[in-house]
Order: C-alpha cells, then structure tokens, then sequence
C-alpha cells in the first residue's frame, strides 16, 4: 500500500482536522484516509453525472430534429385513446 507525507501543514487546519476525527471517532490518519475517498468518489459521480447530462442534451437535440410539434402533439393524442 503507498503512503503519502503531509508537510506544513498550517496549524488552524491541522487542529479542525484533529477535531473532526475526533468527532468521527477516528485516528487523524484514518479521517484523512476517509476525507481523501469522499473526495475522489464525488469527483467521479461528478464527472459521471456531467457525462450522462451531455449525452442526453445530445439525444434530445436528436430528437427534437426530427419531430414536430404537431407530430408530438399527435403522437400524445393516440396514446390517451
């Protein structure tokens, strides 16, 4: 497993960290471990979420190419029969 070292840390920042993982009933390295996770799964959901959104845009930009209102408009119609 690999390991990373943290230097200068300013002082204010090192002692919310020690209090958060005091609060979480966990050691300051398992907080930063856990701090680290939370960061790079919400950037990949981001990036995931960004990604779905595009493809979307671009199958609704598709979409509304090729039809009209009047045929949506029909096509709703037929359905409620």
């Amino acid at each position: 497993m690999a390991s990373v070292n943290l230097k200068n840390i300013p002082d204010h920042l090192h002692i919310r960290l020690r209090e958060r993982a005091r609060r979480n009933n966990r050691s300051l390295q398992k907080e930063l471990l856990a701090i680290l996770e939370d960061t790079v799964v919400s950037d990949e959901r981001r990036q995931q979420t960004q990604a779905n959104l595009e493809r979307w845009r671009k199958q609704r930009e598709g979409m509304a190419s090729e039809l009209t209102q009047q045929e949506v408009t029909e096509a709703i119609e037929e359905v409620r029969r």
